[in-house]
């Protein structure tokens, strides 16, 4: 038996198990952004609710009965969306074009991290967003400016491109919807519509803050999915578009776990 007759049966072995990370790491993505459109949508609509992020969302969970276990049990799906992510990265076994593999990398640590976040919350380590700070650490190294910078430009373009899917229904080529009922399939529409514009607009938000921040130097003006929404609060009709975003990322969250059942897989192929 040769290394490349090992490398392929060890692929062929790794697919199912890369396919059921992935179900279980977009139904918990799913869990995370329904949080924070719920905490959003709140937030519009009665006193004294406030906006959060993955971080604040994961705090949520802690403050409710059977938190610590909720917590371990999405931490271990925020892992294996983070698995699911970096195999799509390094094996590719879709062909994605280089810029899309960086950013399944790049999202793979991201939710790594948020996963990480979610063990420790269990222990009782309450998770703090800290963009700011991440900014600053990040501007204080060299050509760090600039890093920050195209950072925000991924995050920018990265929410152009998802309204741009949602806008077009463009998101339905990854779902198998030959094996979806007329129910399931218009649900799928609905939901990946306006949860792809609404997580698009965020994003968009976000990127821009992050530009702002490189071209000021300041990493005080750097934000999150936090600051994003607040900033949204604080438009003319601030309220009214916030829960408007509010529901728009809860539908997010619903396409989400359509995607968990329907995303189409593509076995994974031992590098050559």
């Amino acid at each position: 038996m040769t290394a490349g007759d090992i490398a392929k049966g060890a692929a062929q072995k790794a697919s199912p198990w890369v396919e059921t990370a992935g179900r279980i790491g977009y139904a918990a993505k799913g869990i995370i952004y329904g949080i924070i459109g719920i905490l959003a949508f709140v937030a519009a609509t009665s006193d004294g609710g406030k906006t959060t992020d993955k971080k604040g969302a994961i705090n949520s969970i802690a403050e409710q009965p059977f938190g610590e276990v909720l917590l371990i049990v999405l931490g271990a799906g925020l892992f294996c969306y983070s698995l699911f992510k970096l195999v799509m990265a390094t094996l590719n076994p879709e062909g994605d074009k280089p810029l899309k593999r960086i950013g399944n990398g790049v999202t793979g640590l991201i939710y790594g991290g948020v996963g990480f976040a979610a063990i420790k919350a269990s222990m009782g380590e309450k998770s703090a967003d800290n963009t700011e700070q991440q900014a600053s650490g990040l501007m204080a190294l060299p050509f760090g400016v600039w890093l920050l910078a195209a950072i925000g430009l991924i995050i920018l373009g990265t929410g152009f491109l998802q309204v741009y899917k949602g806008w077009t229904g463009k998101f339905m080529e990854s779902l198998r919807t030959g094996e979806m009922s007329e129910k399931e399939r218009r649900t799928a529409e609905i939901s990946g519509k306006i949860g792809n514009i609404s997580r698009g607009v965020v994003f968009v938000i976000t990127g821009g803050f992050l530009l702002w921040a490189a071209k000021d130097h300041d990493a005080d003006k750097a934000g999150g999915i936090d600051q994003s929404l607040q900033a949204i609060a604080s438009a003319p009709y601030g309220p009214i578009l916030l829960a408007a975003t509010g529901l728009g990322l809860v539908a997010y969250a619903l396409f989400m776990f359509v995607e968990a059942k329907f995303r189409k897989y593509t076995p994974v192929v031992a590098p050559r």
